[in-house]
């Protein structure tokens, strides 16, 4: 955008980075087959996402796959939520103390985002975690993921409903992708790949302010 408003000096950039060597580590089997979602819920966006995923998805797994279980957990959720996900077999945390020990209980996370902007944080830190994660083209903003790598990612509710059954069905595949996840964040997120390649960038402002002032 700011190229499109007449910008012509050298831009860069930098993408969330995340320190993979402070990940706490969790020996810990995840339960299978469980899914669970994990963002602040006293933001709109969030909300919104998370009822039309239990409205228009939800059902249709429950009685698909009886034993599957269904874990939210957010701060700051309010009263009709937490009535919301009690009426329909929800299991709900409240907000959490270490997401990574949260993150580490379950298979499979949903980020039903269909609104706002800017990189999902939670999506990197779950594949960092090596979690395989069913999101929206909205939710991937930022993040540079290929469907059916990596990542899995669907618009509408017969996309997520077919997605997650892949995934149930596969126990596999749930772990190829999220190796693959893993991968990902230590190529392109790991904080100091981060940093190397902003102080190469740094570095290449250093040498053009040089030859033009020349």
């Amino acid at each position: 955008m700011l190229n499109k408003m007449g910008n012509t000096k050298l831009a860069y950039v930098a993408p969330f980075g995340i320190n993979l060597d402070k990940i706490e580590k969790y020996n810990v089997k995840p339960k299978f087959p469980s899914i669970f979602y994990l963002g602040a819920l006293d933001w709109i966006p969030n909300q919104e996402g998370v009822m039309w995923f239990v409205k228009q998805v939800w059902p249709e797994l429950k009685d698909k796959y009886p034993d599957l279980e269904f874990h939210v957990a957010g701060r700051n959720a309010p009263d009709f939520m937490i009535r919301f996900f009690q009426q329909n077999r929800i299991t709900f945390h409240g907000e959490i103390e270490k997401s990574a020990e949260f993150f580490s209980k379950w298979t499979i996370m949903v980020s039903p985002i269909f609104a706002g902007s800017g990189m999902r944080v939670k999506i990197v830190e779950g594949m960092a975690m090596g979690k395989v994660i069913v999101t929206t083209t909205i939710g991937t903003e930022g993040i540079s993921t290929t469907h059916g790598k990596n990542i899995l990612i669907a618009d509408t509710a017969e996309d997520f409903a077919t997605a997650l059954s892949s995934l149930l069905l596969d126990p596999r595949r749930v772990e190829m992708i999220g190796r693959n996840a893993r991968r990902y964040v230590e190529q392109y997120h790991d904080q100091q790949c981060v940093g190397n390649q902003l102080a190469a960038f740094l570095a290449t402002v250093v040498d053009y302010r040089r030859s033009t002032a020349a």
